[in-house]
């Protein structure tokens, strides 16, 4: 219920698929400005928005609803014969093909745990070809259903290897049908803005070698695509970095007179078009804590997905505690009873 100008809109409870509809007493089904809004809102979490006139004669769709796609299961064996002789990636790895019963075993059993949405726990040895077990279906997944899939990992050493050699290789045996990209956080990218001001006060530093530093960071923010620190061919001194960094407290966002030239939000546009994202353990479990605090699947770092695998997911119990556990210390304890004695 509302007033003469207004009603709540209560959208918690909606769910997908549902629809919210308004009535216009007037008859004039156009929508208003704050009609648009509204509608823009539901539609972004695949809520439809109609108008109606009293008699629910006429409708004004603005906004249809996202109705859940049916499911297509992935067909293992054809995914099998990418790990062949003569299948995918036998023809693009030579001789250095080798086939595995372990490594199709466990393609198997991994394709099995998409088709069937359920956890599923693997051990692999040393030299299974793991990697290659998992990504194919997960991309298989993605491009027959249109779901995102995230693959975690715990070291900087198996992204690179990802990134570098796995993937591209899965890439080109599936005719370079999907994209993508390495998800890393916003303290790893330039912000121009900043690096404009620390460039502006530059002779106020009194360290030689941080000037130097810093100088050469101005020198290569001039020709970096990236302007990732991994992009750098030196690496600064934390106290140095922190200094040219973006961070979420200062960021202007859309605001920022280098937006459209923002090395982060570059990185964030390639990110939402692709299909496979590769994360660290721990910056996904930052996401997961930034949407469950917000309730809102837009939240957070990442863009919403469905399917993760988690890859050296013996690491996760820690990345996991350190967002979502509480801790307890005989200082905060002692306060506390010290606080409790005092009260009576």
């Amino acid at each position: 219920r509302g007033n003469n100008n207004s009603v709540p809109a209560v959208i918690d409870s909606a769910m997908p698929g549902d629809v919210v509809i308004h009535n216009h007493p007037s008859g004039n089904l156009t929508p208003s400005e704050h009609d648009i809004h509204m509608a823009s809102v539901f539609g972004d979490q695949g809520i439809g928005f109609y108008i109606v006139d009293n008699a629910a004669s006429r409708v004004y769709v603005v906004v249809e609803p996202f109705s859940e796609r049916e499911v297509e299961p992935l067909e293992t064996d054809k995914l099998r014969e990418f790990l062949l002789p003569g299948g995918g990636i036998a023809r693009l790895m030579g001789e250095k093909f080798e086939l595995r019963d372990e490594q199709l075993a466990m393609l198997e059993t991994v394709a099995a745990a998409f088709n069937e949405s359920r956890i599923s726990l693997i051990e692999a040895g040393t030299g299974t070809g793991k990697t290659l077990s998992y990504l194919i279906p997960a991309v298989a997944w993605s491009l027959r259903n249109g779901e995102r899939v995230v693959i975690s990992t715990n070291t900087i050493n198996l992204q690179e290897q990802l990134i570098e050699k796995d993937i591209p290789l899965v890439h080109e045996a599936f005719g370079g049908e999907f994209n993508y990209s390495l998800v890393k956080g916003m303290g790893n990218y330039l912000c121009l803005l900043r690096t404009e001001t620390v460039n502006e006060g530059l002779f106020e530093i009194a360290d030689d070698d941080e000037v130097g530093t810093i100088t050469d960071i101005l020198e290569w923010a001039k020709v970096t695509d990236d302007g990732s620190l991994s992009d750098l061919s030196f690496t600064p001194p934390d106290d140095v970095w922190d200094k040219v960094s973006a961070e979420s407290d200062s960021c202007l966002r859309a605001r920022c007179p280098y937006y459209s030239r923002c090395f982060f939000y570059k990185s964030r546009r390639e990110i939402a078009s692709s299909q496979l994202l590769v994360v660290n353990h721990h910056l996904l479990f930052s996401d997961l804590s930034i949407k469950g605090a917000s309730e809102k699947s837009d939240a957070g770092i990442l863009p919403p997905f469905k399917r993760v695998v988690f890859d050296e997911a013996h690491h996760i119990t820690d990345a996991a505690t350190s967002h979502f556990g509480m801790r307890a210390t005989k200082y905060g304890i002692i306060r506390v009873l010290r606080r409790m004695k005092r009260k009576g």
